[in-house]
């Protein structure tokens, strides 16, 4: 036997029991404390644009913890509650202002890198998407990351996306499907391009003001439900489609919870002639 062994021995025991109670009293303390789990509430990632040098896959800016949202400076506002029975009925949201999150978090960012994205992609768990144009950011800071509702939290595995719509008069002009746009328990948010993830709708003919119009509107309101573009010039080009089109008989569309929204509701008759005009461009290109 070395003489050194019960020295050893005696050194390894002390050492193993102390890691045990090292490990039992940190795990002691999360569950007092109420410490946030291991895996992040909301990534918040970006897309580099397909021409640029090196990768062009998702570069991840950073994760956000619940408690994290909850301690940032909060915001109010008192909206219909697009999760709810009653899709009229108004309730109190607080939580973080979306714009806000998406300025602290691409700091790191160039000019150059910030101002190559202009599409905004919210999704939860599910791969369920929100498609926002970046310049949302900037024309409504009211767009926020609900962490609590009517004063209780809410509970979830990430925020609520609730959109001014019932509040803001001038959201409601931008010929958008905007109650579509709800989203629960957000878990992450990707700043990318419509080019990058949609270019293939764009118009390679880039000279008639209607179309170049009714390519906005169908990469603001149709890609997240039309995501092939073949399938789509080919289910909306026929003539008969198009005369429909044109008047705004588009079936109707479901939001979250399952409300009714019409599409004329949401489109002026200027913005339907400029889908048409798009999709007659897009089928012959």
């Amino acid at each position: 036997m070395h003489p050194n062994f019960s020295i050893s021995a005696n050194l390894e025991g002390f050492l193993l029991s102390f890691r045990r109670k090292v490990g039992l009293s940190c795990l002691f303390c999360a569950l007092l404390t109420g410490a946030p789990k291991a895996s992040a509430a909301l990534q918040i990632g970006w897309e580099p644009p397909s021409g640029a040098g090196g990768s062009t896959e998702l570069q991840v800016l950073g994760s956000v913890q619940m408690a994290d949202l909850a301690a940032k400076k909060s915001r109010t506002l008192r909206e219909a509650d697009p999760f709810g029975k009653i899709s009229e009925e108004k309730v109190t949201f607080q939580g973080v202002g979306l714009s806000s999150l998406i300025e602290e978090m691409t700091k790191p960012l160039s000019a150059s890198d910030r101002s190559s994205t202009d599409l905004v992609v919210l999704s939860d768990k599910n791969k369920n998407e929100s498609l926002l144009p970046k310049a949302f950011l900037v024309k409504y800071p009211d767009i926020l990351l609900a962490l609590k509702k009517g004063g209780h939290d809410m509970g979830g595995d990430g925020p609520e996306l609730i959109l001014p719509i019932s509040t803001n008069t001038k959201i409601r002009s931008e010929n958008m499907l905007l109650e579509t746009l709800a989203l629960r328990n957000v878990k992450a948010i990707t700043l990318t391009s419509y080019e990058k993830r949609y270019g293939a709708f764009f118009l390679k003919r880039r000279t008639d003001p209607a179309a170049m119009r009714g390519e906005k509107l169908t990469l603001q309101n149709c890609v997240v439900c039309h995501i092939n573009p073949k399938e789509y010039k080919n289910k909306f080009v026929a003539p008969e489609m198009l005369l429909k089109l044109g008047r705004g008989e588009h079936p109707t569309v479901k939001d979250y919870s399952d409300h009714a929204v019409t599409f004329r509701s949401r489109f002026d008759d200027k913005s339907l002639r400029s889908l048409v005009s798009y999709l007659g461009a897009f089928k012959n290109q």
